[in-house]
């Protein structure tokens, strides 16, 4: 439901900003749930990170989770990563469940 034509980055990242503030000012939680982050290509990372920058005077306007298996942690420790992984405030790791 972006109000905007798609043609820029730009744009999208406005309608986008603007989007969130609605939904902030509404009193919702915007989350942005990523499954398979360890296939993501290391811009797409850095993408999905910047992202995370977008604020207002209370705080985040968007909640990012980020599933994938356990490579994904393996991708993280690369040093191009570093600040995307100084952000992860809580890391999960599931163990397989038993009979």
């Amino acid at each position: 439901d972006l109000n905007c034509d798609r043609k820029s980055k730009p744009e999208v990242l406005f309608a986008l900003n603007n989007l969130l503030l609605q939904a902030a000012h509404e009193g919702r939680t915007t989350v942005l749930i990523v499954d398979e982050a360890h296939n993501l290509d290391w811009d797409v990372l850095e993408e999905i990170r910047l992202l995370g920058n977008l604020e207002n005077r209370r705080g985040k306007l968007l909640q990012i989770v980020l599933a994938g298996q356990p490579e994904f942690d393996r991708k993280l420790d690369a040093p191009n990563l570093r600040q995307l992984k100084q952000r992860i405030v809580l890391r999960c790791h599931l163990r397989p469940l038993n009979l």
